[in-house]
């Protein structure tokens, strides 16, 4: 590339005065992080510094597609055949969100390639990754290698990144996290997007929750946020779909890291209750994907065939081999999913059940997701710090969800924990919990939950 390579103190003065950085400048920017060859290496003091000009001032869309390329390329990247259906989804959080658990053995089930590279939680629960340990035996960490061998052997994979995909994100990542900088949009989009580019997918459905305590707490946020990534995604090859769904309301029934491993083997199971929003957001991205890959002419044709999967239990097989790919022992993969098993004798359970009553006779209309989550983190069921070890077996089991109506005294849900009713965080866990759940002598009807794509 032709171009003056300007130093790492020419690039903190140019972005911290205002000035756009040109695409030569973010190559020299992100190859000095990583300490490439022929590149001068930035100091962590100028990685900080360069990270809060980008703060500062910005990065438009050029500069974010520019900064999310070389990310991508600071290590290796799977490669597919030309005919591979290669998909995947990424959600930016929220609380009782397992959509990625169930989403990818259904998709695999239908003939997609999905290598789901995910990540861990510091917030109300654990991440994906988090949850899917619970179950045990399963292993996130695999090589780029083996990676692509389990997608080809079984349809999906759902592991950790590894060393030698995105190093720049995350040395850049752990730079933001001590820098004051970890909610800088660009840089948010850059690190998303590079490690799904990475991943080699051409089809990608981005879950932008919205609503209260998330990132994207307004609808402006979000359908700014829909539009870069549409627009960084494209310049990378990928036809990305921005999903703004609600998230002022826990999804599914269960928030925890075991009960939502539990959730979602239930919900792969022919014939069982499933969670009318859990099922609306699985179905709707999943087909949204087959429609973006042209596996279908339709969202509703797409929807019925993954409706077929569900039900005929072809789903619920590729998940079990996707737990068996990942080292879960064959007998615990199959006692999981075998039709009357009985999920605690392979999950941890907690050493409590404290039931959560209705203070009054009515309709549940509201429960705001944002304090059910600070509840479930109190019992251990999410990280405060890193370095923090989780409670897999603790959280929250709703009876009743959003609308539904419910008498004085009866429950309306069971908190999973490790210590008796008179423990201080249990108190505090079902008085938040109590007080985040409204409940009113009118009919009511639930906000809509697929806001818009």
């Amino acid at each position: 590339m032709n171009g003056i390579r300007l130093t790492p103190v020419q690039l903190i003065e140019k972005k911290r005065d205002g000035g756009k950085l040109s695409e030569n400048d973010i190559e020299a920017f992100v190859k000095g992080v990583i300490g490439d060859d022929g590149f001068e290496k930035m100091e962590d003091v100028q990685i900080g510094s360069m990270l809060m000009a980008i703060f500062l001032k910005g990065l438009d869309i050029q500069e974010a597609t520019h900064l999310t390329k070389y990310m991508k390329l600071s290590g290796e990247v799977l490669e597919w055949p030309h005919d591979a259906i290669v998909v995947d989804k990424h959600s930016t959080g929220g609380v009782g969100d397992k959509v990625s658990i169930p989403l990818a053995p259904l998709l695999a089930s239908v003939g997609a390639k999905v290598p789901m590279i995910s990540g861990r939680g510091l917030g109300h629960t654990g991440g994906t990754l988090d949850k899917l340990e619970s179950i045990p035996g399963y292993n996130c960490s695999k090589t780029v290698a083996q990676i692509q061998n389990s997608v080809e052997k079984v349809g999906c994979v759902i592991v950790g990144t590894t060393d030698s995909i995105t190093p720049a994100d995350k040395i850049i990542y752990k730079s933001r996290d001590i820098s004051g900088t970890v909610w800088c949009n660009g840089l948010i989009y850059a690190s998303i997007l590079s490690k799904k580019a990475a991943e080699g997918v051409k089809h990608l459905v981005l879950d932008l929750k919205c609503g209260r305590g998330c990132w994207l707490d307004s609808m402006e946020k979000a359908e700014e946020a829909s539009e870069a990534f549409t627009g960084i995604a494209k310049g990378l090859g990928i036809n990305c779909v921005c999903m703004i769904t609600n998230m002022d309301t826990p999804l599914g029934f269960c928030v925890g890291n075991a009960l939502e491993i539990k959730e979602s083997v239930e919900f792969l199971k022919k014939g069982r209750r499933r969670a009318t929003d859990l099922e609306e957001l699985v179905l709707e991205q999943g087909a949204v994907l087959m429609k973006s890959a042209k596996v279908c002419a339709t969202v509703e044709e797409a929807k019925k065939k993954l409706m077929e999967n569900l039900e005929n239990g072809k789903a619920l097989e590729k998940f079990e081999q996707m737990l068996e790919e990942a080292g879960v022992p064959c007998e615990v993969a199959s006692k999981l999913c075998s039709d009357d098993a009985d999920c605690y004798s392979v999950l941890p359970d907690s050493k409590f059940k404290h039931e959560i009553v209705a203070q009054k006779t009515g309709i549940i209309s509201g429960m705001v997701a944002v304090e059910i989550g600070k509840a479930c983190n109190s019992l251990g069921a999410g990280r405060k710090r890193s370095s923090d070890k989780l409670k897999l077996a603790v959280g929250i089991e709703f009876i009743k969800k959003l609308g539904d109506r419910v008498d004085e005294g009866t429950p309306m849900a069971v908190l999973h924990a490790d210590e008796d009713k008179n423990h201080a965080d249990v108190m505090y866990a079902i008085s938040k919990i109590q007080s985040a759940i409204s409940v009113n002598d009118v009919d009511f009807s639930p906000p809509k939950l697929v806001i818009k794509y």
